[in-house]
């Protein structure tokens, strides 16, 4: 709803659209039924299309039609050049501004949800972290140039966090660089040093869960079985880290702004 009421009354002066998508049905119904409780008058839903997709697998999105997407089209099949090709599609298409929320672990939720703490392990999050890096990196793909994306999920561990943005940084291609936040919420910086975990016993109730922790890539192909890929851990070289400006990335805990706390009141 907050990104709809941006689109339609924030500084687009209403021509502004949002491109809703996910790829649970439930969760697209849920979307529908929200936006038909709370719409200002049809308003805001006249500025939403909504699509049930995979992430990673988005259409690029064209916004001329007619003569003018036919010309344009065919002036682009025209070029032999695939950076030329690229800049030219998002002459016509792309967004000026996404919001890449993926699919996570889910451990940051632990204050509406005490379970999530109890069901968490390392491997959740080394299982979907490819996933959620094909995500990020298509949502990235289809951002105009200048535009701004935040990559958002509700997880503490950085093999889905910072891990992730690390290697959209890299990617030279995607010419991406991290911004400075300005947000009235008390915030913690970002990771430039973590370890990839393995739980390796299925341990009772009453045991405690046993952990191995990884400090590299090499370390975990030498002493696991599991499947792991390279981009879980930092950079080897320290001042190419720093060079990323990952502090710049935002950890937001629950009892930092102790948000619960001040409703109750």
């Amino acid at each position: 709803m907050q990104l709809l009421e941006c689109a339609r009354y924030g500084a687009s002066g209403g021509e502004g659209v949002v491109h809703a998508n996910d790829a649970h049905p439930g969760r697209v119904g849920t979307l529908l039924d929200a936006i038909d409780r709370h719409a200002r008058a049809g308003c805001e839903r006249a500025g939403l299309f909504v699509t049930r997709s995979f992430g990673q697998d988005l259409h690029f999105p064209l916004f001329v039609s007619g003569g003018d997407l036919k010309r344009a089209l065919k002036n682009i099949c025209g070029m032999d050049d695939d950076a030329k090709r690229r800049a030219a599609l998002l002459a016509i298409g792309g967004y000026t501004h996404v919001l890449a929320d993926v699919p996570c672990s889910g451990d940051g939720t632990i204050r509406k949800d005490a379970d999530a703490l109890v069901r968490w392990h390392p491997g959740i999050g080394n299982a979907l972290h490819s996933t959620q890096l094909a995500v990020a990196r298509r949502c990235a793909q289809l951002l105009k140039p200048g535009g701004s994306m935040v990559y958002s999920t509700c997880t503490f561990n950085p093999i889905e966090d910072e891990a992730v943005v690390q290697t959209l940084l890299m990617d030279q291609d995607l010419s991406l660089e991290l911004e400075e936040l300005d947000l009235p919420l008390k915030g913690r910086p970002g990771m430039y040093s973590w370890k990839v975990g393995e739980h390796i016993n299925a341990s009772s109730e009453d045991e405690d869960v046993s952990i191995q922790w990884f400090a590299s890539f090499d370390d975990a192909v030498r002493k696991s079985s599991s499947e792991f890929v390279k981009t879980m851990w930092p950079l080897d070289a320290p001042a190419h880290a720093e060079a990323l400006r990952l502090e710049l990335c935002a950890r937001f805990l629950p009892h930092d702004d102790n948000t619960v706390e001040k409703e109750e009141r």
